[in-house]
């Protein structure tokens, strides 16, 4: 499932939201389980922010240069 910046970040909120409920509520397992949420959704989204960057980039250095961009081997 591929999920956009926007929705990484609304379920990164949700589960960090749960973890502090729960904290407050003393359900120790559930925070412990949303935290562990929070954590693996966070690193997806930290990985997408970076891919963006690196998109972001390449099309600049593209529209300024007007050169495509080498993405492998070309078999001639």
């Amino acid at each position: 499932m591929n999920l956009d910046l926007q929705q990484l970040r609304n379920i990164c909120l949700f589960f960090q939201q749960l973890e502090e409920r729960m904290k407050a509520d003393c359900y120790h397992n559930i925070a412990v389980h949303a935290r562990r949420q929070f954590l693996k959704y966070n690193d997806r989204l930290e990985l997408l922010k970076y891919e963006n960057q690196i998109q972001e980039a390449n099309f600049e250095r593209v529209k300024v240069n007007n050169v495509v961009p080498f993405s492998g081997m070309v078999a001639v």
